[in-house]
C-alpha cells in the first residue's frame, strides 16, 4: 500500500500549514479584537472537516451523506432567509415575500442575526448542486417526490437572495456537470438547450433590454457591479504586496481600507467590510500560505470527489457529483464575493469540504495506486538542483519577507522613534535590494509611511514619487502626493 498516494488526499498538511497561519494573522492584525471571533472560526471550521472525515467513512454512512446534510440545508436556508438583509430587487420584484419574511423574523429570536443576501446566496450555491443531482437519481416515487420539493425549495431560496453571482454559478456547474456525465450525443442536447434559452430570452426582453440590464452604468447593473468590486480589488492587492506572508489579521481590511485609500474608505461598511473576492480575501486574511493551505484542502476534497464520481459505487456517485459541483460552484462565486471561510455560512463549506475528503473510503483502490509514488521517484534527486531551487526560492521571498517585516513593525509603531527603528530600517535596506517587480514601488510606499510617521514631510514626497513612477495603476499614491501639494500651498 503506498502511504504517499493517502497521503496526497489528506487534509493533515494543509491543516498544519492552516493552524500556522491563522496564529501569524494573529501577530499581523492590527484589530485583535477583530481578528479573534474569526481566528476560533476558522479553527471550528477545520475541525468540522476533520469530524466529517471521521464520521462518514463507513459504508452505510456514505449513502446518509445526501439525504441527511439536504436536509439540514433546508433549515439553515429556512434560516438564512430569516437573518438576510432584505436584497436588492435585482432579478425580479418580490416585495410581499420580503415582507413575510420580515414579520417571520421579528416574531423570533433570529432578529438579533444578519447576513448579507450575497453570503446566503453563497452558501446556498454549495447545497443546490446536490439537491438537483439528487432529483435526478432514478429512486422510489415517494423518495422523488420528496427530493423535488426539496430542490424547489432550496432553488427559490437561491434566487430570493437576489444574488447574481450565486445564480449564475450555480446554473454555469450545472451545465458542465451535464456536460461532463452526458455521452456525446446527450452533449449535442446540451447545446440545443443552451441556444434555444438565449433566443428565448433575446425574444423576451429583447437586445436592447438586455444590453441595458447587464451594460448601463447608471444602474445596478452586472458591469457596474464588477466595476465596484474592481476599485476595491486595487487597495486589496496592494495590502497584500505590503503583507504577503502574515496578511494583514482575519476582518483587517475594512479598519486598513481608510488608511490605504480615504476615497474608498468612506464607502458604506456593508460595501467595504472585505475586498468581494474570497482568494484575495482569504491572502489578505492569512497570508499567501494560508491561501495556499486551505486551496490545498479543496484540491484534496476535489480530488476524491472526481475520483468517487468516475469510479465510486453507484451508490456514492450521484453524491460525489452534487458535492463537487457545489464547492464548484462556491469557487465560481468566490471571484466577485465573498463567503468567508471564518463566518457562520462559510461552515457549510468547511462541511461540503469534509463530505468530500470522506467519501475516499469509498475507493479502496486509491490505497494501491502507485502512481504518485512513481511519480515522486521520478523526480530529479540530484542534491545541486535541490539546492539550486532553495536558492532561486530564497531569492524570491526575500524581498516580501523583508517588506512584510517592516509593515508589521509600521502598523505597531505608536511613535515617531518606533518608526526609526534600527530593525525597520534594516527590514527596508533589504526589500529594497532584492525587491522585484511590483514589490519595487511598496518598499518605497513604506519609506513613505515611515518618513509620514516621523514627520519628514519632504522625505515622504520623495518617496512617494519614485513609487508612483514604479506603480503608476495605484491612484492612493498621488492622491497623497496632492494632499501633500496642498498642505504645503496653505
Amino acid at each position: 500500500m503506498s502511504s504517499t498516494w493517502a497521503d496526497a488526499r489528506s487534509p493533515n498538511g494543509p491543516g498544519l500549514l492552516l493552524v500556522v497561519a491563522l496564529l501569524a494573522s494573529l501577530v499581523a492584525s492590527t484589530a485583535p479584537g477583530y481578528a479573534l471571533p474569526g481566528f476560533w472560526a476558522t479553527l471550528v471550521g477545520l475541525a468540522v472537516v476533520y469530524a466529517c472525515v471521521y464520521t462518514c467513512r463507513a459504508g452505510r454512512a456514505h449513502t446518509l451523506i445526501a439525504p441527511t446534510w439536504l436536509a439540514m440545508s433546508v433549515v439553515l436556508a429556512s434560516v438564512g432567509l430569516l437573518v438576510m438583509h432584505r436584497p436588492p430587487e435585482k432579478l425580479f420584484t418580490a416585495g410581499p415575500v420580503y415582507a413575510v419574511l420580515e414579520r417571520l423574523a421579528a416574531n423570533s429570536h433570529l432578529s438579533r442575526i444578519e447576513l448579507a443576501p450575497n453570503e446566503v446566496g453563497g452558501a446556498l450555491a454549495c447545497v443546490v448542486p446536490l439537491s438537483v443531482v439528487v432529483t435526478l437519481t432514478p429512486r422510489p416515487a415517494w423518495m422523488w417526490a420528496l427530493a423535488i420539493l426539496r430542490a424547489g425549495f432550496l432553488v427559490v431560496a437561491l434566487l430570493l437572495t437576489q444574488s447574481r453571482g450565486a445564480v449564475l454559478a450555480v446554473a454555469s456547474v450545472l451545465v458542465l456537470g451535464a456536460w461532463w456525465r452526458c455521452g456525446r450525443r446527450s452533449r449535442a442536447w446540451v447545446v440545443g438547450g443552451l441556444a434555444l434559452a438565449g433566443c428565448m430570452a433575446w425574444m423576451l426582453f429583447g437586445s436592447v433590454a438586455l444590453q441595458h440590464g447587464v451594460f448601463d452604468e447608471a444602474s445596478g447593473s452586472p458591469a457596474s457591479s464588477l466595476h465596484g468590486r474592481m476599485e476595491l480589488w486595487r487597495p486589496g492587492l496592494a495590502m497584500l504586496l505590503d503583507m504577503p506572508i502574515t496578511g494583514i489579521g482575519l476582518n483587517g481590511f475594512a479598519v486598513l481600507l481608510p488608511e490605504v485609500d480615504p476615497t474608498l474608505g468612506q464607502l458604506d461598511p456593508s460595501v467595504r467590510q472585505h475586498a468581494h473576492d474570497i482568494y484575495l480575501q482569504t491572502a489578505l486574511d492569512l497570508g499567501l500560505p494560508g491561501l495556499v493551505a486551505i486551496l490545498a484542502i479543496g484540491w484534496c476534497a476535489a480530488r476524491t470527489g472526481i475520483q468517487s464520481a468516475q469510479s465510486g459505487p453507484a451508490t456514492v456517485r450521484p453524491v460525489a457529483i452534487g458535492l463537487l459541483l457545489g464547492l464548484l460552484a462556491y469557487a465560481l462565486h468566490g471571484l466577485v464575493e465573498v463567503v468567508g471561510l471564518s463566518s457562520m455560512p462559510g461552515t457549510i463549506v468547511w462541511i461540503t469540504m469534509g463530505l468530500l475528503i470522506a467519501l475516499r473510503s469509498a475507493n479502496p483502490g486509491w490505497l494501491h495506486d502507485g502512481s504518485q509514488s512513481n511519480a515522486l521517484r521520478r523526480f530529479p534527486s540530484r542534491t545541486w538542483l535541490r539546492l539550486v531551487g532553495v536558492v532561486v526560492v530564497g531569492l524570491l521571498f526575500a524581498a516580501p519577507v523583508a517588506l512584510n517585516g517592516a509593515w508589521l513593525a509600521l502598523r505597531r509603531a505608536d511613535t515617531p522613534v518606533a518608526a526609526a527603528s534600527p530593525v525597520l530600517r534594516a527590514d527596508l535596506d533589504v526589500a529594497a535590494r532584492m525587491a522585484w517587480g511590483p514589490f519595487r514601488a511598496r518598499v518605497w510606499a513604506a519609506r513613505a509611511f515611515a518618513a509620514r510617521d516621523a514627520g519628514d514631510l519632504e522625505g515622504e514626497r520623495k518617496a512617494l514619487e519614485l513609487a508612483a513612477l514604479e506603480a503608476p495603476w495605484d491612484p492612493t499614491l498621488a492622491l497623497r502626493l496632492a494632499q501633500l501639494d496642498l498642505s504645503r500651498r496653505s
